[in-house]
């Protein structure tokens, strides 16, 4: 069982992008040799997806949200502080990690 963790800009593209975008990250998910059977999300991108609808009063748009992250592929990962303490250390400059976002 392949599984990911979507950043809060994929789940954006796919709910809201426009439709190039939708369908290739789609497309993705459905038919790549890795597509993921499971994808997972913490409370900090549902936050990050629900600000725009909410601010804007939009709730078609916020309940797409919530239809996305309650669906039956959509797993909730609580993050501790440790867990985002330990991400900004592996994100310092010096250690020379860098993640590639690969162009839609």
């Amino acid at each position: 069982m392949a599984f990911i963790y979507a950043d809060s800009c994929i789940i954006i593209y796919l709910i809201e992008g426009d439709f190039k975008r939708r369908e290739r990250i789609a497309e993705y998910l459905q038919h790549s040799e890795s597509a993921p059977n499971r994808i997972g999300f913490s409370d900090l991108t549902r936050m990050e997806c629900l600000i725009h609808p909410v601010r804007e009063g939009n709730v078609q748009l916020r309940s797409a949200y919530e239809e996305f992250f309650s669906g039956p592929c959509s797993d909730y990962i609580p993050l501790t502080s440790e867990v985002f303490d330990k991400g900004t250390r592996l994100n310092r400059v010096d250690v020379g990690i860098s993640v590639e976002v690969p162009p839609l």
